[in-house]
């Protein structure tokens, strides 16, 4: 299988990335490779152990590219029958490598859907990345075959593609199913290319597979998208603004579109990956709003009062549905651990 490792300014974590690789990997044949898309390569790979990148293909394009872009770039350079592109602040936690040796093997099937657990990076006093607040599911080892007649319910705005394979998180594609994308020009697309690739793969009603065996865990960085909300009047989240507003469909664009990002990307996604089927892309003001409140529980008061802003006539609407939004907020504070 192919693994690749978009990188862009993260030497820290991506040192992690790559000591799991060969750690947890030892028996599964794969090639590794790294596509470089920070400051510079040598921004990317600072303090990386020579060992550890001895067996990588290290790639770099000559321009800054997109994130969707980039593993565009990273997929040109894959041979493997399956392709991962693995974030550079997640690590391979696989305790199980020869069950997924024998899925890896079969020839049935288009795309694989694996469990993974959850962490938080935090930087201490000395500025070194530590990892902490680990979560890492039980396995079962059930493997489920999903057909390829799955219906997909009305409701699809709240369709969560993390459920199907989309090439990241927990999930691996064949390199000919991607390939196929590639040729028709829509290989990774919208802003966010892990929400597109599994909308199009569900609404395409490829054939699959899920199997109760843990692959990674996802690690939540300092950077985040998050911070939009918190600093939406910053340079940063302006310039943001700006790239969203020429890309998010026209189905979703609200006033100024500097806040909230997270929802407006995420069901961007899923409908440019409905446009390119040739299926629906109408959304209803209810469909609209209830998806925006939940896809960001931490900051329902911040997300309702940006709808109402935005539009006059989405107050009632709102109003009624930040009540179950703020109950659930409560009830995952309580809960979760703040990640």
């Amino acid at each position: 299988m192919s693994i690749i490792v978009p990188t862009r300014n993260r030497p820290q974590t991506l040192k992690f990335a790559l000591e799991s690789i060969k750690m947890k990997l030892s028996i599964i044949n794969y090639e590794l490779i790294i596509a470089s898309n920070g400051e510079s390569l040598e921004a990317d790979l600072l303090n990386i152990p020579v060992e550890l990148l001895q067996c990588a293909k290290i790639v770099r394009s000559e321009t800054r590219l997109s994130m969707g872009e980039n593993w565009r770039y990273g997929f040109g350079f894959a041979s493997g029958k399956w392709v991962h592109v693995m974030g550079d602040d997640d690590v391979v936690s696989l305790r199980n490598p020869q069950k997924l040796l024998e899925i890896l093997s079969r020839d049935d099937l288009n795309g694989i859907v694996l469990r993974y657990g959850t962490f938080k990076w935090r930087i201490d006093a000395e500025e070194m990345y530590i990892q902490e607040f680990f979560w890492q599911p039980e396995e079962t080892l059930e493997v489920q075959k999903i057909e390829s007649n799955l219906k997909i319910l009305d409701s699809w705005e709240e369709l969560h593609p993390g459920a199907y394979p989309n090439a990241t998180g927990g999930s691996f594609i064949t390199r000919e199913y991607l390939c196929d994308l590639e040729r028709k020009g829509i290989l990774f697309s919208a802003v966010s290319p892990d929400w597109f690739t599994g909308a199009y793969f569900a609404f395409s009603n490829s054939e699959y597979l899920k199997l109760d065996l843990l692959w990674a865990s996802i690690g939540a960085h300092p950077e985040s998208s998050i911070f939009q909300m918190k600093y939406p009047k910053s340079a940063i989240s302006q310039k943001e603004a700006k790239v969203q507003r020429y890309k998010i469909h026209k189905n979703l664009c609200s006033l100024d579109n500097t806040f909230p990002t997270t929802w407006l990307i995420r069901l961007d996604s899923i409908i440019r990956a409905r446009e390119s089927l040739g299926l629906d892309t109408s959304i209803s003001e209810y469909r609209l709003i209830k998806n925006a409140l939940d896809t960001t529980p931490r900051y329902v008061h911040k997300v309702g009062f940006k709808l109402m802003t935005d539009k006059n006539s989405r107050i009632p609407i709102t109003v009624l549905l930040m009540i179950p939004a703020l109950t659930k907020s409560l009830l995952k504070r309580m809960i979760l651990p703040r990640i």
